[in-house]
Protein backbone atom coordinates (compact mmCIF):
# COMPACT_ATOMS: atom_id res chain seq x y z
CA UNK A 1 0.00 0.00 0.00
CA UNK A 2 1.43 3.55 -0.82
CA UNK A 3 1.25 6.29 0.97
CA UNK A 4 -2.03 7.55 0.11
CA UNK A 5 -3.60 3.93 1.10
CA UNK A 6 -3.85 2.67 -2.24
CA UNK A 7 -2.23 -0.97 -3.54
CA UNK A 8 0.14 -0.64 -6.74
CA UNK A 9 -1.93 -1.02 -9.76
CA UNK A 10 0.11 -4.23 -11.08
CA UNK A 11 -2.29 -5.81 -8.19
CA UNK A 12 -5.29 -5.18 -10.31
CA UNK A 13 -3.87 -8.11 -12.88
CA UNK A 14 -5.25 -11.44 -12.64
CA UNK A 15 -2.65 -14.24 -12.00
CA UNK A 16 -3.46 -18.58 -13.09
CA UNK A 17 -1.02 -19.67 -10.23
CA UNK A 18 -1.82 -23.25 -12.17
CA UNK A 19 0.59 -21.77 -15.41
CA UNK A 20 3.36 -20.74 -12.24
CA UNK A 21 6.13 -22.95 -11.57
CA UNK A 22 5.94 -23.45 -7.78
CA UNK A 23 9.31 -25.15 -7.17
CA UNK A 24 10.73 -21.84 -8.18
CA UNK A 25 8.66 -19.46 -6.70
CA UNK A 26 8.61 -20.74 -3.82
CA UNK A 27 12.34 -20.87 -3.75
CA UNK A 28 12.26 -17.19 -4.99
CA UNK A 29 9.56 -16.20 -2.11
CA UNK A 30 11.55 -18.08 0.22
CA UNK A 31 15.14 -16.35 -1.04
CA UNK A 32 13.45 -13.19 -1.01
CA UNK A 33 11.91 -13.24 2.48
CA UNK A 34 15.15 -14.49 4.15
CA UNK A 35 16.94 -11.03 2.36
CA UNK A 36 14.01 -8.52 3.84
CA UNK A 37 14.22 -10.10 7.40
CA UNK A 38 17.88 -11.51 7.57
CA UNK A 39 16.27 -14.61 8.51
CA UNK A 40 14.67 -17.38 6.95
CA UNK A 41 11.27 -17.49 8.66
CA UNK A 42 8.79 -20.84 7.49
CA UNK A 43 5.60 -18.78 8.98
CA UNK A 44 5.47 -16.25 6.69
CA UNK A 45 7.12 -18.08 3.80
CA UNK A 46 4.40 -20.97 4.16
CA UNK A 47 1.99 -18.18 4.59
CA UNK A 48 3.10 -16.25 0.75
CA UNK A 49 3.13 -19.79 -0.73
CA UNK A 50 -0.41 -20.74 0.99
CA UNK A 51 -2.21 -18.04 -0.28
CA UNK A 52 -0.75 -17.82 -3.63
CA UNK A 53 -1.73 -21.55 -3.97
CA UNK A 54 -5.61 -20.84 -2.37
CA UNK A 55 -8.72 -20.86 -5.38
CA UNK A 56 -9.50 -16.92 -4.39
CA UNK A 57 -5.87 -15.71 -5.36
CA UNK A 58 -5.79 -11.79 -4.15
CA UNK A 59 -2.56 -10.29 -4.61
CA UNK A 60 -4.14 -7.08 -1.84
CA UNK A 61 -5.22 -9.94 0.64
CA UNK A 62 -2.12 -11.21 0.49
CA UNK A 63 -0.02 -7.47 1.05
CA UNK A 64 -2.36 -6.79 3.80
CA UNK A 65 -1.52 -10.37 5.72
CA UNK A 66 1.91 -10.19 5.41
CA UNK A 67 2.15 -6.71 6.66
CA UNK A 68 2.48 -7.24 10.26
CA UNK A 69 5.49 -9.49 9.40
CA UNK A 70 7.32 -7.63 6.66
CA UNK A 71 5.85 -3.86 7.48
CA UNK A 72 7.01 -1.15 4.63
CA UNK A 73 8.84 -3.98 2.82
CA UNK A 74 5.35 -5.92 1.97
CA UNK A 75 4.48 -3.49 -0.67
CA UNK A 76 7.46 -3.83 -2.59
CA UNK A 77 7.54 -7.50 -2.05
CA UNK A 78 3.98 -8.13 -3.22
CA UNK A 79 4.48 -5.94 -5.99
CA UNK A 80 7.47 -7.74 -7.24
CA UNK A 81 6.19 -11.10 -6.64
CA UNK A 82 2.96 -9.78 -8.86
Amino acid sequence: MTKNGKFASVLENKVDYSKVNADIMAKWVSEKIAQILGFEDDIVINLVINTLESKNLDAKRLQLNITGFLEKAAGPFVEELW
